[in-house]
């Protein structure tokens, strides 16, 4: 499918389906536009990085196939963490059958399934919805979903019976899988990394090879701005011998004539310019 990126960090194009434990989950959708595509919490306005999608499941999902549907999308359902966080997804069509990523089974206590510090929560307390929560009224009300929307825009939570179901889940992708401190689900999103069998993991990781190799029949480009006095290139890992590599640098100084630079491996396989 063909995807644009707005300014905003929405993604805009068609729906999309993707197969999962036989069932077939697709992008929520109304009058034939996806309002559920991928939406990036950027660092730039506080965020956390992290990418946040809600699919909706054609049909009744028990939380614990959205669990394992989200995992197999290469995220995992979504967990909050600050009310920061709860505003920011809750521009999402969230509604009272969306699964989210917390359970207090076994031993009634909540967690979230990352794992991480359960330190905020948004129990709805007659605040748009007239019960107060978690109330466990059916005695295994055990997982976690949406509720209902407060005036101030972020969402209150109830706790739901697992194996009833929802309609539709949110997945957070948070992985860095070659630690460039770049989310992986955006590099596949903006074309950086293929992810050809879909499940939300660069192809690259899949394989365990560095994300940033070179096929032997490609040019491996370096563009360096600000230089120091001196700068020091390691040799790149994706070829060898040593010996096969020529670095080709283009040299310009304010009011001077740019010039070329040829050079071959020195020693330890690094090239040291002077500029």
């Amino acid at each position: 499918m063909n995807k644009r990126m707005t300014g905003n960090g929405h993604w805009q194009g068609g729906s999309r389906q993707v197969a999962i434990a036989g069932a077939v989950l697709t992008m929520l959708m109304i009058n034939g536009s996806v309002i559920a595509d991928p939406i990036q919490w950027t660092e730039a306005e506080g965020g956390n990085g992290h990418w946040y999608e809600q699919v909706a499941a054609g049909g009744v999902i028990t939380w614990a196939d959205a669990k394992v549907a989200a995992e197999q999308l290469g995220g995992h359902l979504v967990t909050l963490g600050s009310l920061e966080e709860n505003l920011f997804i809750s521009q999402l069509p969230l509604n009272g059958e969306t699964w989210l990523g917390a359970t207090d089974e076994p031993g009634e206590t909540w967690r979230w399934v990352t794992g991480e510090a359960w330190t905020y929560t948004a129990w709805n307390t007659n605040i748009c919805h007239p019960s107060n929560q978690p109330d466990n009224a059916s005695g295994d009300e055990d997982c976690l979903k949406a509720m209902c929307k407060t005036e101030d825009g972020w969402y209150t939570w109830s706790d739901f019976r697992g194996w009833q179901g929802g309609n539709n889940f949110v997945v957070e992708w948070d992985a860095d899988c070659n630690d460039d401190g770049i989310v992986d689900y955006g590099q596949i999103l903006d074309g950086t990394y293929a992810d050809n069998d879909g499940n939300g993991v660069p192809d690259c990781c899949d394989d365990g090879e560095p994300c940033d190799s070179v096929p032997s029949d490609s040019n491996h480009v370096l563009e360096l701005n600000n230089w120091p006095d001196a700068a020091v290139i390691p040799h790149h890992l994706s070829i060898t011998p040593l010996g096969a590599m020529t670095i080709e640098f283009w040299v310009q100084a304010d009011g001077l004539t740019g010039r070329a630079i040829t050079k071959r491996p020195g020693n330890g396989g690094c090239y040291t310019v002077e500029a």
